[in-house]
Parts: structure tokens; sequence; C-alpha cells
């Protein structure tokens, strides 16, 4: 298999980023799993010297003695990725950037960080009413894999699949729900509308025993010049774009709605950044791990 995408992702880190840039993105990944690192092996006996916080005392209670928990360090991280995969990801987010071309270079990015650091990605999105779904694996070409994939899959949709994906974000969470056994860094890559169509059972299963960052991207403004409908496909007359009572709509119903959309990610705990174009991408990215960090650590 060709790693048509991963050879770009390198290519856009070069580009997009000096040497100094490159190092603040290896750390801002690696810092997120400051203090996860060690998991629980056993119970042993206290010893002199050993750290209280670390007693079990219940445990203590049972065997009447003193017992403490002891941990290993744990090298291998699961990161997992739940794409949106409604046909709207196939609009625009600027004049020169597709939201699908965002996704795949905001998934790609992060997942080459994790092959880097030696952990495991898998990715989730749903596709003809089932969800397509790409186990944990520590390899480019499983990266490569989910990424084409689901490039190839929203390239063939049509019209008609607009609404029957409205949903595709809370179905991959309820079938991803059943799967997850071990807690992960879950990253969601949606746009305002996708978060928006969250649920709270689907945030609540979420984020029970997972971390969750979310990357929102941004469509491009309606009154921006030679701005395009997906589902008409026709660009927008002249005469509607120059109307200021509906730009004025327009941007007050897109502030509710992130506003809203803030405030249903902050309940759980739920990093974000917005993105609008692919020269933002590995900056927006640093910002998304450094805000998690600051929520988690504070």
């Amino acid at each position: 298999m060709k790693l048509d995408h991963i050879s770009q992702i390198k290519g856009n880190i070069s580009l997009s980023s000096n040497l100094k840039t490159t190092n603040i993105l290896d750390g801002a990944y690696k810092s997120i799993f400051k203090g996860k690192s060690l998991n629980f092996e056993e119970l042993r006996e206290y010893n002199i010297g050993d750290n209280i916080k670390d007693i079990d005392w219940r445990a203590s209670a049972r065997s009447m003695n003193i017992l403490v928990r002891e941990h290993v360090a744990e090298k291998k991280h699961n990161i997992l990725f739940i794409l949106d995969s409604k046909y709207d990801m196939n609009a625009n987010a600027d004049t020169k950037s597709i939201k699908r071309d965002i996704c795949l270079n905001v998934v790609g990015t992060l997942a080459y960080l994790a092959y880097k650091n030696g952990d495991y990605t898998g990715a989730i999105y749903m596709n003809d009413d089932s969800p397509k779904f790409f186990p944990l694996k520590q390899t480019l070409f499983s990266i490569e894999n989910y990424l084409t994939y689901y490039d190839e899959d929203l390239k063939n949709q049509s019209i008609k699949n607009k609404k029957k994906y409205k949903n595709s974000l809370n179905d991959s969470i309820r079938y991803l729900s059943s799967y997850l056994n071990k807690k992960s860094i879950v990253f969601l890559v949606t746009d305002m509308n996708g978060i928006d169509e969250l649920d709270e059972e689907s945030l609540r299963l979420l984020s029970y025993r997972n971390d969750i960052l979310a990357i929102q991207i941004n469509d491009i403004n309606l009154f921006e010049s030679k701005s395009y409908d997906v589902d008409s496909r026709k660009y927008f007359s002249p005469m509607f774009l120059k109307s200021k009572k509906l730009r004025e709509m327009n941007e007050n119903i897109r502030n509710e709605i992130s506003l809203k959309n803030m405030e249903k990610l902050k309940k759980y705990r739920i990093s974000m950044v917005q993105i609008s174009s692919l020269d933002e991408v590995v900056p927006k990215i640093i910002e998304l791990l450094k805000i998690h960090n600051d929520i988690i650590y504070k």
C-alpha cells in the first residue's frame, strides 16, 4: 500500500512549521499523557518509605495489614478518532479548503504523532447505516487505511445521504462505547452542526472513562464571495449575499449555536478548538493540547 496520505501529512508538517514548532507539537502531544502513564499492577505490604497516598485503605482493613497499590509504567496509549461522515463534510471551510480535507489533515497529523510516540490509533465513522471501525493498531499502514477509506467514502456520497448521516457521531459513539474496555484519548472531529447534534447520552457514555478533545471545522461564511451550496450544487446569488439583514441573522444564529456548543462541552470537561483552514491545522492542534492540559491539570 502506498502511503499517500502519510506522505502528504509529513510534507504539510514540514511546510507549515519550522523545527522549533515541530518540537513544540511533539512536546504538546506527549504532555497529554502527563500523570496517565502508570497502571495498577498489584497490592503489596507497606514498606518504610512508601508514599502514604498509595495505601489502599479498604484492602488494608480487609486484610488487617497495611497494603499499598503498586503501579507499573504504561508505555503505550490508545488514541481513537471519531469522524463526522455526514454529507456536509464535503462543503467548504474557506475559499480554498474543504472540511473533509481539513479533517483528514487533522487526524493524519495527530495519528502520525501517535505513531512516532509508539502509541496505538484507531478510527470510526458511519457509512451506509453501519459503523466503519478500524481497530487500534500501531502501524503507518493502518493510519493510511482509515484515512483512505474515509476520504473515498465521503467523496462517493450523494445528496440523498444528507439526512441518513445526520446523527453519525452519536451512532459511532454508541457503537464505540460497547467496544472500549480501556481508557483512551478520544478526538472528535466534526463541524459546528455536528457538535450541536451530539446528545447528552453520547457524551456521558464517551466521557465515562475517556479523555475527549474536540476539533470543530468551521463552515465558510455564507456571505463570502462565491459561496457554494453543496445541497443545490449552485453558487449563492449576489442579491442574497448583499442582504445586511440576512447577514446579521446568519451571524446571530452561528453565535447562538457556538455558545450552546461551548457550554455543552464544558459540562463534560471537553476541550475544543475551531479550525477554518488547512494552514491552521498545526498551530490549532498545539493550542488544543495545551487547553486540554489546562482543563485536566489545573
